[in-house]
């Protein structure tokens, strides 16, 4: 699956789905109805020419995020939630807090 960087810690890390469990309930006009418990990947089913999204969890932090797939297994990039840019000491203030929301409107 390649490697991707993790926009909370800025880690490089091998991209691992998240995976979730479920009940569900299958009915059956032979058989009746069936509850099966199991666990899925949070990932997209791959399509031909579209991309493949999935729900990520980083290796480093623990924490999920959102990534796509855009060449079908070649290449994961995180683009939920935005990585924030760091802002450098050197800034005036008045600019410092411009430059911050800035980022947060961007990241909306």
């Amino acid at each position: 699956m390649g490697r991707l960087v993790c926009p909370f810690c800025g880690d490089a890390t091998s991209p691992t789905p998240w995976e979730f469990g479920g009940k569900i309930s299958v009915g059956s006009d032979t058989t009746g109805w069936k509850k099966l418990v199991g666990v899925a990947t949070a990932v997209s089913r791959s399509i031909s020419g579209e991309s493949t999204y999935g729900i990520m969890i980083c290796q480093s932090c623990g924490k999920i995020f959102v990534a796509e797939d855009k060449r079908q297994g070649k290449g994961w990039v995180a683009i939920y939630p935005l990585r924030r840019g760091s802002v450098d000491e050197n800034i005036p203030e008045p600019m410092k807090g411009e430059f911050e929301e800035a980022h947060l409107c961007f990241a909306v």
